[in-house]
């Protein structure tokens, strides 16, 4: 929330120009990989240990750790020739930061960075609340999926509240989505508002006075392309300082860009009054995680300005998706696919050696969650996609020159309406494309296409920083880590001309682009969903549960009670549980708690190679009612129908009423606690 100090941005435009436009480097001997620190995570006897993965030569070894939390890095000793660090289980959070500067072999210096994050507390870390924003029209339309999806996201651990408004995307209605969005964040709630996702036609905020002749120039580089560019930060900037509201940072007097050397879109175009705002670089720290999933403008799938239907139909598509990775993503081999055509991208500029090294927010963002990474062209100089865009990974990142529906020599809007990409999270790096409201943007196109892409990310301007996904954060909290730092972490870098001192680069950080296309509260997947059945017991107090639990993995199980789906939940057992292990264990159990939720995560457990803390699975919700009654839940977009009952195999009745409330849809079936039943619906 501290307000960040402006920062000036030396630039010399026309490498950074030409480059960008041309794919041509001024100097590329080193890779993009040669500038990232490769941390690899392992269980130990005692704890757990983070070490480089590869023998580099290095001149200067740097280790630094931090609690959760923290801002300052403090320094570790690191004994010569040791490769490695040990934390123990007791330490908590620990996120390590790892710098090496190496040498090349003409005696340069090439600056690389990597980071780590392990959570070893045990904790039920993981309530989150999460607030749907969709248009009127998308929520008529979808009313079933959004249901279904609100649903995933209750037994992940997620509270959630949907809210609707009228369809519009004019930037000057924004100030009315903010207000909306503060009002839920100011309530006091058990769980806090930390994640917001907009659906559908809701208003894009634009924001900045981007010019190649000013302070500030446009985060490609591009002449044209500076003026205002999409901004959902706006969104996210909730205060100034503790309980100061941020909104009056936001103005809208001063930045006066109309020429159409500078702004040679209309929706670039800012002037004093017009509801864009001036800011080049977020105000404040941002404190929740913004993510928009929208398919209008998009002709090149269909859509059409007048007729909504094809826009409907990609959001359904794209929420089929979503469920799917929810429910079967931990079948997703732990592949990382790079297309890296910028490679180094180091340049000279104002008496320093810059290193931007695009592709190395993935090398080093990556290397703790994958055993694999997969290097190559997406697009081959060939009629025939290469076999990366149809391998099915976990993550993938892509860069190269481009315009708002291409990247070079990666991929097309075109492109993808055919061979979609099979990577759920993935970023790109390239010209124009990173403001992403204009028409077939190739970033809305990842996600509008069938396949398995859910998030997209624009990461080079600056680098996203995502190693906590391997440590149970969201790709939203990655976002946000991307968007308020300040120098925590280094990204690119700068070597000194005179004295070969290096520093961080800091053109483009904080920048109001930073944002976030898809679904913000999307975790690597988690340990398989957990069986739970719950029967009452009979006692003096007609509170107790038995409640028997099983779970395809190895995983920690925490069974929480609450009387609705969204809350309020709190926790009533935590069991450890092997891989098909059945356990019984007897609550007693609140008299207004009428569900039970178990959720599965993975403290500390190894999967292929890689140690993922802290990473929670899909949990089951079920229902118990009165004595001698068992109740079964339903997904709640079955909640439009009527006349549910059981049936025994004999076709007979054996249900009473049953209960659609804000918990879901579920039936009680009481006199049949045991023994095998079937339910029949009608509308």
């Amino acid at each position: 929330m501290a307000p960040l100090q402006q920062q000036t941005i030396a630039t010399t435009l026309v490498t950074r120009i030409i480059a960008l436009l041309c794919c041509t480097i001024v100097a590329h001997a080193q890779t993009a990989r040669d500038h990232a620190v490769e941390l690899r995570t392992s269980a130990t006897d005692n704890g757990f240990r983070i070490e480089v993965d590869g023998a580099r030569s290095t001149s200067t070894t740097r280790v630094s750790i931090r609690g959760l939390g923290a801002y300052d890095w403090i320094d570790v000793p690191l004994p010569e020739g040791n490769t490695g660090i040990d934390v123990g289980r007791a330490d908590g959070t620990t996120e390590v930061r790892w710098l090496i500067d190496r040498t090349d072999t003409a005696g340069k210096a090439v600056p690389a960075d990597g980071y780590a994050m392990i959570r070893t507390a045990d904790d039920a870390n993981g309530k989150r609340r999460v607030l749907l924003i969709a248009d009127t029209q998308a929520a008529d339309a979808l009313e079933d999926v959004l249901a279904r999806y609100r649903d995933d996201l209750r037994r992940e651990g997620w509270s959630t509240e949907l809210a609707t408004v009228p369809p519009s995307r004019h930037h000057a209605q924004a100030p009315q989505i903010r207000s909306l969005i503060r009002e839920v964040y100011q309530r006091p709630l058990d769980i806090p508002l930390s994640h917001v996702i907009l659906i559908g036609a809701i208003p894009i905020p634009y924001s900045g006075g981007f010019s190649v002749l000013g302070t500030y120039p446009p985060p490609d580089g591009h002449e044209g392309h500076g003026g205002a560019w999409a901004s959902d930060c706006y969104y996210a900037d909730m205060e100034i300082a503790a309980g100061i509201d941020a909104a009056g940072a936001w103005t809208d007097a001063e930045v006066d860009i109309a020429d159409s050397a500078t702004a040679y879109w209309e929706r670039n175009v800012n002037v004093p009054g017009d509801g864009k705002f001036d800011q080049c670089v977020i105000p404040s720290d941002v404190e929740l995680a913004i993510g928009r999933v929208d398919m209008a403008d998009m002709p090149a799938f269909g859509t059409m300005a007048d007729d909504r239907r094809r826009e409907f139909e990609l959001l359904r598509r794209y929420f089929d998706k979503n469920h799917r990775y929810r429910t079967q993503g931990r079948n997703i081999p732990l592949r990382a696919l790079i297309d890296d055509n910028f490679h180094g991208f180091i340049y000279e500029e104002g008496g320093a050696r810059i290193h931007e090294a695009f592709a190395a927010s993935a090398w080093r963002s990556w290397s703790s969650a994958v055993d694999t990474f997969v290097v190559g062209d997406w697009v081959p100089e060939t009629p025939t996609r290469a076999s990366l865009d149809t391998m099915q990974c976990l993550l993938s990142y892509a860069c190269g020159g481009g315009g708002f529906e291409h990247c070079s020599y990666v991929a097309t809007t075109q492109d993808l309406v055919q061979q979609p990409l099979r990577a759920p999270i993935t970023l790109l790096f390239g010209s124009y494309f990173g403001d992403v409201a204009a028409r077939n943007n190739i970033m809305r196109a990842v996600i509008a296409a069938d396949g398995d892409a859910l998030a997209c990310g624009w990461s080079g301007r600056p680098h996203w920083f995502l190693h906590t996904l391997a440590a149970g954060e969201t790709i939203g909290d990655c976002l946000v880590r991307t968007q308020n730092n300040a120098g925590e972490y280094r990204g690119a870098a700068k070597v000194s001309s005179d004295d070969a001192t290096i520093s961080a680069f800091d053109a483009y950080r904080r920048g109001v682009h930073i944002q976030l296309v898809g679904d913000p509260t999307l975790r690597l997947p988690g340990p398989a969903m957990p069986s739970l059945a719950v029967q009452r017991v009979d006692d003096a107090s007609g509170n107790a549960v038995d409640v028997e639990i099983t779970c395809p993995d190895s995983a920690k199980v925490v069974i929480e009670q609450g009387p609705t789906a969204d809350g309020p939940w709190t926790d009533a057992a935590a069991v450890d549980l092997g891989p098909g292990e059945r356990r019984i264990v007897r609550l007693s159990v609140s008299t207004q708690a009428g569900l039970l939720r178990a959720r599965p995560y993975r403290a500390a457990d190894v999967r292929g190679s890689r140690l993922w803390t802290n990473i929670w699975g899909r949990g089951t919700l079920t229902a118990f009612g009165p004595a001698t009654g068992v109740c079964d839940v339903l997904p709640d977009n079955l909640g439009c129908l009527q006349d549910l009952h059981w049936f025994d195999l004999m076709g007979r009745p054996i249900s009473a009423p049953r209960n659609n409330g804000s918990a879901g849809t579920y039936l009680w079936r009481s006199g049949a606690a045991s023994g095998i039943s079937v339910f029949g619906f009608g509308r």
